[in-house]
């Protein structure tokens, strides 16, 4: 049996085929990759060893950030409420002022019809201020004083006007030949 010789030199090279000159080539190629991971790993597993990695415990630092903020949260709420009670304070008398004035502004209303009432703003008609202009904006024109009453028509907005402002504030005009209601702002 011929024993291989793995070394190259013009000897060997002469005799032996371009085939096993590429096989032997990478053969010692692969062992000197094998060498080097050998040592590369006995390295890192010396160093492995040296070091050991510490498990830090977050935990206590956790508790004490979500302490802080709940803290903070309740400062800022105490602070929030203590300096609000002046505000706290107008807003109370602004919602009594207004449950005055509505409990004012309801008062009982007496079972008259219409007509009766048309007859008595007729009879006091003229105490009452004399309002002429032209409309700020188109009206719905309605028979009698109030958003409850019936929409008799539409008057356009520059429409003259005049007429007297009643007891309930609305003002009694004269248009198309009809008597009826417009709201008095709306005439400039």
């Amino acid at each position: 049996m011929k024993k291989e010789n793995n070394n190259f030199n013009e000897d060997n090279t002469d005799k032996l085929d371009v085939s096993e000159i590429n096989r032997r080539f990478y053969e010692q190629q692969y062992q000197k990759e094998e060498e080097k991971k050998r040592k590369t790993d006995s390295r890192n597993n010396s160093t492995r060893k040296t070091k050991t990695k510490k498990n830090v415990n977050y935990t206590p630092f956790v508790v004490f950030l979500v302490t802080l903020l709940v803290f903070s949260t309740v400062a800022l709420a105490i602070y929030t409420i203590s300096n609000n009670k002046k505000f706290n304070e107008t807003i109370n008398e602004l919602k009594l002022s207004k449950e005055t004035e509505v409990t004012e502004e309801l008062e009982p209303v007496t079972d008259i019809s219409t007509e009766e009432a048309e007859v008595e703003e007729d009879d006091d008609f003229d105490e009452f201020e004399e309002v002429s202009g032209s409309l700020t904006q188109d009206l719905n024109f309605r028979s009698g004083p109030g958003y409850e009453y019936e929409t008799i028509g539409t008057i356009p907005r520059g429409t003259e006007v005049s007429g007297y402002i009643d007891k309930s504030g609305w003002l009694k005009i004269q248009y198309n030949g009809q008597t009826g209601y417009i709201g008095p702002q709306y005439v400039e």
